[in-house]
């Protein structure tokens, strides 16, 4: 596995062939990603905001960690390595269900996780300038009257985890 490398695929997930990091975002080509919804005890949901040297949103908030697989990576073993490298944890993680984005800065299919984690956290600064948990109550209306502070792609995520979880979010 090369993490400079990346994995190109087609809308059926299938792979087509392999480029750098920089020739995916250059040309916004489809990719696999990961996600983690990150809860604590008291079913907040971890927020952070994105380092400034990011070449994906900089500067934004998000609300999911994760990121762009690796070739040859597995979506699970994405998610497990962008937990360890950016929060410095490792939990368990649960599946919640399949997303895709096709945007005009990224395209992606991506698998959306779940974990809880009340324990210390270690951010990567490279990764992630800050962080803090924040109540699905106060979320939902940040995220829908304030949207250009998020990345482009929260929304959806945001959205998809209710959808699936019901409109007041559970874990």
């Amino acid at each position: 596995m090369d993490s400079d490398l990346v994995d190109l695929i087609d809308e059926s997930d299938r792979t087509v062939g392999t480029v750098t990091r920089k020739e995916m975002r250059a040309g916004n080509l489809l990719h696999r990603t990961s996600f983690i919804l990150v809860f604590n005890s008291a079913l907040e949901l971890f927020v952070t905001k994105r380092s400034s040297y990011k070449d994906y949103a900089p500067g934004r908030l998000e609300i999911a960690q994760g990121g762009v697989a690796a070739k040859g990576e597995s979506y699970f073993q994405n998610a497990q390595r962008e937990l360890s490298e950016e929060l410095g944890i490792k939990p368990k993680l649960r599946f919640l269900f399949d997303l895709k984005y096709l945007g005009s800065q990224t395209n992606y299919l991506a698998k959306v996780y779940i974990c809880k984690w009340d324990g210390t956290m270690l951010l990567q600064e490279t990764e992630i300038e800050s962080g803090t948990f924040v109540s699905l109550v106060d979320l939902k209306p940040l995220i829908k009257t304030q949207p250009d502070r998020f990345t482009p792609d929260t929304p959806l995520i945001f959205k998809s985890y209710l959808d699936f979880s019901g409109s007041k979010g559970k874990y």
